[in-house]
């Protein structure tokens, strides 16, 4: 008899970061994209403020 279970992962498990927080690879990366530009903007607003 054949086994019904696939040895592979599926989409929703090989999705997962196994982080608490963000639980997916798209979250993931938002989370550092958003980061960087909200770093970037303040860079260039202090620099522009204080010159």
């Amino acid at each position: 008899m054949k086994d019904i279970t696939d040895s592979k992962p599926s989409v929703s498990e090989s999705d997962q970061t196994g982080l608490p927080w963000p639980k997916t690879w798209k979250g993931t990366y938002l989370f550092v994209i958003s980061s960087f530009i909200l770093w970037l903007g303040l860079l260039i607003a202090l620099t522009e403020f204080c010159a």
